[in-house]
């Protein structure tokens, strides 16, 4: 849960690196900050635009669409310069399969359709990264289309192609996506793993691939390559038999460099696993040296002993908390919140939250509410993205937050932060406090950068005081 409202942050950052490719003459998020009114003026357009565009639409014939599409693909130099357009596409939906393929299918285009023209947010971008855009909603007959740009040289290419390819989920995939897991370059075998858990979440994945490709899956865990995403991917294939993997003597070890990986995805499953084994391989990690990733795998197995909820391993969690090992903190803390059965607090709250309002929040509630999504904010993007934003509306329930639990150095830097608004702090209205912020960042674009230094300090944990306080409160959080 932390992670799906951690992106809500991330998006944002992600939504004003979109306006700047969307409106070049914008500029970026400082600019933003320092001037609000143009991105927005930006965005009301292009949502004006889309939306016309998109009444538009329903009445257009297939020459029409197909027009667009080869536009969209052939003409346009990057995804992120067509907002307006891409979200028409989007509504579009299965109208823009049939000519993309066209376009595809077609051996003269190659080079061009490999070629980048322009930048995505993270990678350059060619005409055939935008159609697998488009065409990731398909089925499986656009296997043969697609299986040729797994062998083109850029891997850039292979990484979307693998993804679409793993997306599709029927039975032809399986050549494909075994060359792609065996790719000389990890992201495409990690693009390939991202397709078949697509295929996996949306119950699309035929069984005679979770059969064939269960083996080349548990490869990768086996060799170590992207560990993490191929035991999602093999314990939804057959949780009994990855399972029984995961708990063979060559995983199950201190030996194993990707144990942590194996095991988080254990705890996120939920996947019993023996209290005894448990033990023991705490006792050997307890004991070892606790580089990176044996500080991780031990974090990870106090979280598991927590799922065992027995009472008597609350004395080893509680020492957890206190251990050198920021992992093994957060591992401890987690271990903790499962011991207690308030692991899904954090659901329960934010589902009250979105039925009935702020307001049907207890104070300890608010508190962690509100530092919540300020702690997200700051990590993402700064104080200046969390002041920029709505959820410091809130601000002094984040400041009383910090205050009760304990925190002290982001305590310090968040009362710092505050101070630089005036003695009253920050406007609670957002209007107004984008003024301010605006005043104080065209003074000083690095204002807050000396506090921020402070609050991102690793040696005190939002995780590990948080979920101590939630543990201390139970009728609170239940």
């Amino acid at each position: 849960m932390a992670d799906t409202f951690l992106w809500v942050a991330i998006g944002a950052g992600l939504l004003f690196a979109f306006w700047k490719l969307e409106r070049k003459n914008v500029g970026g998020f400082i600019d933003f900050v320092k001037n609000p009114k143009p991105w927005a003026d930006a965005f009301n357009r292009q949502q004006k635009r889309a939306e016309e565009l998109i009444r538009d639409c329903e009445n257009w014939d297939d020459e029409k669409v197909a027009g667009l599409v080869r536009w969209y693909l052939l003409e346009v130099e990057s995804s992120d310069n067509v907002g307006a357009e891409r979200q028409v596409l989007h509504h579009l939906g299965e109208r823009t399969h049939a000519p993309a393929l066209e376009i595809l299918k077609d051996r003269d285009r190659y080079a061009q359709l490999v070629t980048p023209t322009g930048e995505g947010l993270f990678s350059p971008q060619a005409p055939f990264n935008r159609a697998c855009l488009l065409l990731r909603s398909m089925d499986g007959e656009a296997v043969d289309v697609i299986a040729p740009f797994l062998s083109d040289e850029s891997d850039d290419i292979r990484k979307d192609a693998a993804t679409l390819m793993g997306t599709f989920g029927t039975k032809e995939i399986i050549p494909h996506i075994r060359k792609a897991l065996n790719d000389n370059d990890e992201y495409v075998r990690s693009y390939a793993l991202t397709g078949l858990k697509d295929a996996l979440a949306r119950g699309r994945l035929a069984e005679d691939c979770s059969s064939e490709l269960f083996d080349d899956v548990r490869s990768l865990i086996e060799n170590d390559c992207k560990t993490d995403r191929a035991a999602e991917v093999l314990l939804q294939m057959d949780q009994a038999k990855a399972a029984e993997f995961f708990l063979s003597p060559a995983i199950f070890s201190t030996a194993f460099s990707g144990l942590a990986d194996v095991m988080k995805t254990a705890a996120d499953e939920r996947l019993p696993v023996p209290r005894e084994r448990l033990l023991v391989l705490i006792q050997e990690l307890e004991v070892s040296d606790l580089e990176y990733p044996r500080n991780r795998a031990l974090g990870q197995a106090l979280r598991l002993l927590g799922q065992n909820r027995q009472p008597g391993d609350r004395e080893r969690l509680e020492a957890g908390k206190y251990h050198k090992e920021k992992y093994v903190r957060q591992g401890a803390a987690a271990g903790l919140l499962e011991l207690e059965n308030l692991v899904d607090f954090r659901d329960r709250l934010m589902e009250t939250e979105k039925e009935h309002g702020r307001d049907a929040l207890s104070t300890n509630q608010k508190y962690y509410h509100s530092m919540f999504f300020c702690d997200a904010e700051i990590c993402n993007g700064g104080y200046a993205q969390y002041f920029v934003n709505a959820f410091s509306d809130h601000w002094r329930d984040a400041l009383a937050g910090y205050e009760v639990m304990g925190f002290e150095k982001k305590l310090k830097s968040f009362r710092e932060a505050i101070a630089c608004f005036g003695p009253d702090g920050p406007s609670e209205d957002r209007d107004r406090r984008q003024k301010q912020l605006s005043k104080l960042i065209c003074k000083n674009e690095n204002v807050f950068a000396p506090f921020e230094k402070t609050y991102y300090d690793k040696t005190e944990s939002f995780e590990v005081l948080a979920a101590q306080f939630v543990v201390s409160l139970p009728e609170s959080f239940a």
